[in-house]
């Protein structure tokens, strides 16, 4: 019987698989989804080409090919709790909420539209209202974490921590984020996005809460782009940053929630 062989790729990662006989498409992806330790079902695995289009595999298929995996996320539901599940207290923890951006209040109440009991940011079904939204507070001293359910971001949004100064307007120059959905795609979508802010050592790291692992994040240093999965902050005080497109475009229908009203306890596996 012939031995044959595919190149599979996943999160950057290369394995080779060889097999007996023909391709067959669903021990190919128990196999996958054994090796790279995938928890989502076999219905959510779909092979794709180097372009990332869907690949239809049959066992016909020649041995020697490359295929990329892409997981489907699991969908987030329609009225989630805002609270998360945490041991420790949350008391006398910074607590903010979305407000905002100043340079967009020409809008006037129709802005109002977009933010839900205060932390449930969504953008409203108009082409000319895009406002965007900052936390209520700044973050100064000390260190944080919170974390954000939100859908996969698209094009034409920003999810960001940037500098917080007098008079100042939001730009990318000195950001720490995600920006037009990059790098953020299908396998590396965080539904639930934790955020720790570090102004004593002036450091920032995004983690997929759920799994327990950092996120890559862009990050612009005198408008040069960056990417990688820690950010130095430059600034001496920051802000948390959103900007969606409209609402059921591009992320904003679920739009981005801040859970638990603000900062929650420092996970142990973050700070160990």
């Amino acid at each position: 019987m012939t031995k044959n062989e595919i190149n599979v790729y996943y999160k950057g990662i290369k394995q080779r698989i060889k097999y007996f006989g023909n391709f067959n498409e669903k021990s190919i992806k128990s196999t996958v989804k054994q090796v790279f330790k995938i928890n989502e079902p076999l219905e959510q695995i779909f092979f794709q080409d180097e372009d990332g289009d869907i690949l239809a595999l049959d066992e016909q298929t020649p041995s020697g090919i490359s295929i990329y995996i892409y997981v489907e996320p699991d969908a987030i539901p329609k009225n989630p709790s805002n609270e998360l599940k945490i041991a420790e207290t949350s008391e006398n923890l910074l607590k903010f909420h979305w407000v905002i951006e100043d340079d967009i209040e020409q809008n006037g109440d129709k802005n109002l539209n977009v933010i839900q009991d205060k932390y449930t940011y969504k953008t409203v079904n108009d082409d000319d209202i895009h406002p965007g939204v900052r936390s209520s507070c700044s973050f100064e001293k000390g260190k944080y974490f919170f974390v954000l359910r939100k859908s996969r971001l698209g094009a034409y949004t920003a999810l960001a921590i940037t500098k917080d100064e007098i008079n100042s307007k939001y730009s990318r120059e000195n950001s720490i984020g995600i920006f037009d959905g990059y790098p953020e795609d299908y396998e590396l979508f965080a539904k639930n996005l934790g955020i720790y802010i570090d102004m004593d050592n002036k450091k920032c790291i995004f983690y997929d809460y759920d799994k327990k692992t950092k996120i890559k994040i862009q990050y612009y240093n005198s408008n040069k782009q960056n990417v990688g999965y820690e950010a130095h902050i430059f600034s001496q005080k920051v802000k948390l940053v959103a900007w969606l497109k409209r609402n059921g475009v591009d992320g904003a229908e679920e739009g981005i929630t801040i859970l638990n009203k603000g900062c929650i306890p420092i996970p142990n596996w973050i700070t160990s």
